[in-house]
């Protein structure tokens, strides 16, 4: 997802020229290219979330960040109430819609009805930390947190 040319997949055979050319030139390696579920990543283009992707007029992938944190916000430990952790992260893709932002965090879990609700609770202080940092770091309000699972192609639209 990181280095795919977005006006470039309209399908999986575009998008699996597109993982051809990254053996290529060495971004992929052969065995990692064989991974990429070309069938998935072209659901998720034609998925809402992707449509709105593709529409949008700025999209930023693979950002990182680094942001200075209260401790106690970060793990369940007795700290002294003044410590704070650096935390850092990358955000997978967020783009723009008017003056506001969608945040979206890619996840390959294998997900069922059973863990659903559980993955979706493990990773939504993830999506909070990323939301929080996006707000600082760009100065706009993120209006829509999601998660989207490839193993099911479904997005998940997380309330923080």
């Amino acid at each position: 997802m990181q280095h795919l040319d977005f006006t470039e997949v309209q399908d999986w055979r575009a998008i699996r020229k597109q993982v051809e050319m990254m053996v290529k030139q060495e971004m992929l390696l052969g065995d990692e290219a064989k991974t990429v579920n070309t069938t998935k990543i072209s659901r998720f283009f034609r998925s809402p979330l992707g449509q709105r992707i593709l529409n949008a007029p700025k999209v930023e992938r693979e950002v990182p960040f680094n942001q200075l944190r209260p401790a106690v916000e970060i793990m369940d430990i007795a700290t002294a109430p003044d410590a704070k952790l650096l935390v850092q992260g990358v955000i997978d893709l967020f783009f723009y819609e008017g003056d506001e932002i969608v945040l979206v965090d890619f996840k390959t879990d294998y997900i069922t009805e059973d863990n659903r609700e559980e993955l979706i609770s493990f990773y939504r202080p993830q999506l909070k930390l990323y939301k929080e940092a996006l707000e600082t770091i760009q100065g706009k309000k993120v209006k829509e947190s999601h998660l989207y699972f490839f193993g099911i192609d479904e997005a998940v639209l997380v309330e923080i």
